[in-house]
């Protein structure tokens, strides 16, 4: 009766999760973006695990998404993808540097560094990385990466709540 009672538990936690990672989708552009931007076969170039990103955007619902993703980058674009057990809500993305544009920057909310990326078929969804990755990622592939840091010429912007 107790292990029914665990499994069950268990079902409904991994149930709630998928749908909080459904509004998710919808509410942060996510979708949209899978629409247009959805990977085709396997990757490969760099990867970074357990990384930080926002959207916002794409929809009716208020406020930013938080994702925590799996982030891929080579000479060709950026690869975005979350947790294997999402991939029906949020199938992985990639898309071409010659669609990617950059910002540098400062979430007041947060006080966080930013990296604000925009997408050339999707400008109403705002993707937002920590500086120090955007930083790793115009090392690993080099000047496709539109963005440098502040202090090459771009003035810091204000993101505000």
């Amino acid at each position: 009766m107790a292990e029914r009672r665990v499994l069950l538990g268990i079902l409904v936690t991994a149930v709630l999760l998928w749908l909080a990672s459904l509004y998710a989708s919808h509410a942060s552009g996510w979708r949209k973006l899978a629409r247009l931007y959805r990977a085709r076969g396997s990757f490969q170039g760099r990867r970074w695990t357990a990384v930080w990103g926002s959207m916002e955007g794409g929809t009716t619902f208020p406020g930013e998404k938080v994702w925590i993703l799996r982030v891929g980058a080579n000479r060709h674009g950026l690869r975005l993808d979350v947790s294997l057990f999402f991939v029906p809500i949020a199938p992985p993305l990639f898309i071409p540097w010659s669609d990617v544009s950059a910002h540098y920057a400062f979430m007041d909310r947060v006080s966080w560094e930013v990296v604000e990326l925009s997408f050339a078929r999707a400008r109403d969804i705002p993707f937002r990385i920590q500086e120090r990755l955007a930083e790793q990622i115009a090392a690993e592939v080099g000047p496709v990466f539109p963005w440098s840091p502040p202090g090459a010429g771009e003035e810091l912007g204000r993101m505000q709540p």
